[in-house]
């Protein structure tokens, strides 16, 4: 296949998925406990970390 031909395949892939309508639900078990972490969060939002701080703690975990 040529370079184009196969840039137009991944195209192809790529709105298929977009397309595809997703049938996983979420429980009701995991949607009240997002929920309850949502609050405590608003309750105490320096509790969090930034994005940056979990990406530095998980590579230093992997090394």
């Amino acid at each position: 296949m040529s370079r184009a031909e196969r840039i137009e395949l991944v195209e192809d892939l790529w709105d298929s998925l977009a397309d595809e309508k997703t049938t996983e639900d979420v429980s009701a078990e995991k949607k009240k406990e997002l929920a309850d972490r949502r609050t405590r969060f608003q309750a105490n939002p320096e509790s969090g970390l930034s994005w940056d701080s979990v990406k530095k703690l998980a590579r230093s975990r992997h090394e």
